[in-house]
């Protein structure tokens, strides 16, 4: 799971989400009424308000028009294989055998859920996160960052520990120039500099501080109430 910043991740997720799909399931409820209520045979009414509901379910699901949901999540899912490759899943492995189990680790978001499961740590985002947002400002204050002290700030925000730099993340990357020893190279220890992954231990230095900014969701609703941690 991504790390905690609230009370609950939730809090950090839409508030529209269940509304619309709440919504959603009441519009096909009362549509497919509406339809088999026409037809009188009972047998053919049961059928018609079935089809009706299956129609736009699918509609839903895979019409663009309609939001195509299943299709955009089909496409999400290869973008990334379930399976780690050998050098990411003996880097996972070494996480699990070294860090604490309260470890943020942060990484690109397609190995988010596999450094909760396979590695047994937390980390900031993930392909199944809502906050959409958090990658764009990860990107934009890690990888684009303009100097040290800004990429420390951001992941001093987010409770980071630690850094996992791997072939997905930007050949340009900040990360990848010199850094100072903030970043402590725990792993591999054996050739870091030409490892194609990458594992920091981060050491802030006194004067790195927090800022709230780095924890804007994207929803106004929930920005306007965020508290610093």
């Amino acid at each position: 799971m991504t790390r905690n910043v609230t009370t609950s991740l939730s809090a950090y997720r839409s508030p529209s989400l269940p509304q619309n799909s709440y919504t959603t399931a009441e519009l096909i409820h009362r549509f497919s009424n509406a339809l088999s209520d026409k037809v009188k045979p009972i047998g053919l009414r049961a059928a018609l308000k079935n089809g009706a509901a299956i129609a736009l379910l699918a509609g839903i699901l895979f019409f663009p028009p309609l939001g195509a949901h299943a299709t955009r999540a089909i496409y999400t899912a290869r973008l990334r294989s379930p399976k780690p490759t050998p050098h990411v899943a003996k880097t996972f492995a070494w996480i699990k055998a070294e860090l604490p189990q309260n470890s943020v680790v942060t990484a690109h978001w397609a190995y988010g859920s596999q450094l909760n499961v396979l590695a047994g740590v937390k980390t900031i985002t993930d392909q199944d996160t809502y906050l959409q947002n958090w990658i764009l400002l990860y990107y934009q204050h890690v990888h684009n960052a303009t100097s040290e002290s800004e990429a420390l700030e951001y992941l001093k925000t987010h409770g980071a520990t630690h850094l996992m730099l791997t072939g997905k993340d930007p050949k340009d990357s900040f990360l990848r120039g010199t850094l100072s020893e903030a970043f402590v190279p725990i792993y591999p220890r054996a050739n870091f500099a030409d490892a194609p992954i990458k594992t920091w231990e981060i050491h802030y230095p006194p004067d790195i501080q927090t800022d709230p900014k780095y924890l804007k969701t994207g929803f106004p609703e929930i920005d306007k109430n965020l508290p610093l941690q």
